[in-house]
This record gives C-alpha cells, structure tokens and sequence, in this order.
C-alpha cells in the first residue's frame, strides 16, 4: 500500500532573474549544509508553454516573473510559535549555523533573514533516551545569490528581503552591497522583534507603538528609492537593546551582548558608511 504523508508546497511567482529555488537546495544539501530543509521537487509551471506574468508588457518598471512550485518533505511550525525563550534561541542558533554553512561551504548568502524564513520542527524526533531533538530549519532561498554574484553590487533601486528585518545600513544607503554582516544582523532583528512581541519589556503602549514604527517600518520615498532606518541605525550604533525585559535577566543579558556586537560591527564599518553618506550628499547637491 502506498504510504502518504504531508509535505510542504510553496506555489510563487519567481523573477526571472532569480534561481530556481529547488536548485539552490540540491547545491546546499550537495555541499553538506546542515538545518536547512529536505527538496522533493520543483520546477516551472508550463501548459504548452512557461507560465509567465505579463503585466511587465503595461508596466516596464516591472520585472517578468515566472510561475513556480517547490515541493519540501518538513511541514515547519513558525517560529513565532516557540514556548519559550531557550527555545528561540536554540532554533535561532540553528538558523545561523545554516546561513554560515550556506555561505562558507556552498558560497551562498540567503538575503531575506525573516521571521518568516525560519521554522521549527513541530513533531521532532527522539534520542536514545527518549529527549526530543528540536530541530529548525532556515527556508525561502528564492532571493539567495552566489558569492560572485554579490560583487557586482546591487541591480535594482529597490531592496530584495523582508523590510523589517533589514540591516540599518542597507535600509540608510540603497547603494551599499548586501553582505554576511548585513543578513547576521537581520537575526537580531528577529530576537528584538519577537521579544518585543511576546515577553514583558519596560515599555507603555505610547513608547511601544513609537519603538515598533522607528524600528522596523520606517520608510519614504527619495526619488523613486525607499530609504529608511535612521533610528534603527542610531540604536545599532548605541550599544543597548530597543528596550529591557522584565523578571529574565538571563534573556535581558542576551539582548545586551548582541547590541554590544552590533556597536562593534557599526564602528568597524564607519569609514564606509562615511564614504556613502559623502556620496549620498554629492548625489543631492548634484
């Protein structure tokens, strides 16, 4: 008797400048990436032919995109479902060691870290003595690129990832190459981000809707470019988390030793980021 069981299908509709996601995986799993999930099968959707959108025809600022399906064995619980703390931060930890794994032995950056983009195992299986083996698994590979693609800088006015999760300074200089750093800060963003949403902070509900809008969706328009993260910025550079947890004290030094890492990182990085704000003023004064 055929055996059935659940899997994940992810119906989308891929740029055509992106990669086939089902081939990203196999690249991953040839290169021995760990905590990512299980490929099936993907490919195009075709009738007689591809299907593709054709709004890019009315519209030539749009991108063509192409009809496509992945189909992964794990059926993934979003992280925003953790019980508890030791519990994100264990799945979060898997989440990096996939995206290292992806980029030192695969050459490969994901480019859209998110909230979304991580799942945990919701049935995990048993060690020999019978303690479950809690596993995530870091997914959505659509918008990764090679590392000698990278070089070439960015190819559009407009970033590619989930804006809330974005670096501050890829959010402040549209110009800037997206890099390791910029994708290792977004899960930072994520810890800040749920923390923020499930645990107790010292934060009234005036200075937690300011928090989350300076934070995570501040946006304008500056000739046809989004630019944001002025405040996510200073807050990267001040060494201190958005806010403090109330009664964890263990979860409250975790955030404390990521904002001093995130100091460090934005002083390293100065000189450059100097470099494009002279370059931005230049821009504007023409």
């Amino acid at each position: 008797m055929l055996k059935c069981r659940l899997v994940f299908l992810k119906d989308s509709w891929r740029s055509e400048k992106a990669h086939a996601e089902h081939d990203i995986y196999l690249h991953l799993w040839k290169h021995d990436v760990h905590h990512i999930a299980t490929p099936l099968s993907g490919g195009d959707v075709c009738d007689d032919s591809v299907q593709t959108t054709r709004s890019q025809e009315c519209n030539a600022g749009l991108q063509k995109r192409i009809h496509y399906r992945l189909i992964i064995l794990e059926v993934g619980q979003p992280l925003k479902d953790y019980e508890e703390a030791v519990y994100l931060v264990k799945f979060l930890q898997q989440a990096v060691e996939a995206h290292g794994e992806a980029w030192t032995k695969a050459g490969i950056l994901h480019r859209d870290v998110s909230v979304d983009n991580i799942v945990f195992d919701p049935d995990p299986p048993k060690d020999d003595e019978g303690n479950k083996i809690h596993r995530a698994f870091l997914i959505y590979w659509d918008l990764c690129k090679y590392r000698k693609e990278l070089e070439s800088g960015p190819t559009q006015a407009t970033r590619s990832g989930t804006w809330q999760f974005m670096s501050a300074a890829l959010l402040r200089y549209p110009s800037k190459r997206h890099d390791v750093s910029d994708d290792l800060e977004s899960f930072i963003h994520i810890i800040y981000w749920l923390a923020l949403r499930f645990h107790d902070h010292d934060l009234n509900s005036v200075q937690l809707e300011s928090r989350i809008h300076n934070t995570f969706d501040e946006r304008w328009d500056d000739n046809g470019r989004d630019i944001g993260g002025t405040y996510k910025l200073d807050l990267m550079k001040s060494g201190s988390p958005p806010y403090n947890l109330i009664d964890d004290p263990a979860f409250n030094w975790l955030l404390e030793g990521l904002a001093d890492m995130c100091q460090d990182q934005y002083r390293a990085a100065a000189p450059e980021l100097s470099a494009f704000d002279a370059a931005e003023l230049q821009r504007k004064i023409g």
